[in-house]
């Protein structure tokens, strides 16, 4: 068995993924809420995690951007296996809103040694699933309803706690244990996407599988950066900074347009 950490930013995706994964067979993950203490059995309260949650996997949106009423994101998979599994459990995880509420409410990042690494004795992998920034930014900016001037002031501090958390896990975990997911690769081709996922964790998928994630799946991509701003030169100067910082995100360099 090994433990799997999820840890996503804001509006990246992480959660329906948390959610596919949680279907597999052999496969459970705990879909965020969960705390750890000195004497957690953190299999067990993972297990008990993943079943909690699977019979809450909707997460209701009060509005659309024009301001309609929104439907609920249903992670649901009927017939499939989020909250248990078939007898053989090969990997249990957690899935993290982000880095900075993982730190947060662990207290300390040594804690990830202290309470999951030392007492476990089990191998740890870890997926970072992340987003265009400007999207990310745009999407969780009018959730929260953060004023326009405020956004880039506020997700520039809360990105880089998020990443300063993340790089921290990866030196513990390793560069070689850690799969970093684009959420544009995940909605335009789900099964490919959880492929290389599955692969990353050794694990394979059971007939039906992917068909039954890729019905699941967002059919579009939204860039959600379009439709908040308008942008100033000044805040895309800003987020281009931030993905200059980071080479996972060097994709996303001048992808404004």
């Amino acid at each position: 068995m090994q433990l799997l950490y999820i840890i996503g930013f804001g509006r990246t995706g992480h959660s329906i993924l948390g959610a596919m994964l949680d279907a597999h067979p052999n496969i459970q993950v705990c879909n965020d809420g969960y705390h750890f203490d000195a004497t957690a059995n953190i299999v067990q309260t993972l297990i008990d995690g993943s079943a909690q949650r699977a019979a809450t996997l909707r997460y209701p949106h009060s509005e659309k951007w024009d301001g309609s009423n929104a439907p609920d994101y249903d992670y649901k998979m009927p017939g499939w296996w989020q909250g248990k599994n078939d007898g053989r459990l090969d990997v249990i995880g957690f899935k993290s809103a982000h880095g900075s509420v993982l730190m947060h409410n662990m207290g300390d990042l040594d804690l990830v040694n202290r309470l999951v690494l030392q007492p476990s004795k089990l191998p740890v992998k870890m997926i970072v699933p992340c987003r265009n920034p400007y999207d990310t930014i745009a999407s969780f900016a009018h959730l929260m309803r953060i004023d326009q001037p405020s956004r880039i002031a506020f997700f520039t501090e809360d990105l880089r706690k998020h990443w300063e958390v993340v790089d921290h896990y990866v030196g513990i975990v390793g560069k070689e244990n850690t799969l970093w997911t684009h959420h544009e690769d995940f909605v335009s081709d789900p099964a490919a996407c959880l492929t290389g996922i599955l692969d990353f964790l050794s694990v394979s998928a059971p007939t039906g599988y992917l068909a039954a994630c890729k019905a699941r799946a967002f059919t579009a991509q939204r860039q959600t950066r379009h439709l908040y701003g308008p942008w100033s030169a000044d805040e895309k100067a800003v987020v281009d900074a931030l993905i200059r910082e980071r080479s996972e995100l060097s994709r996303y360099a001048g992808s404004f347009a």
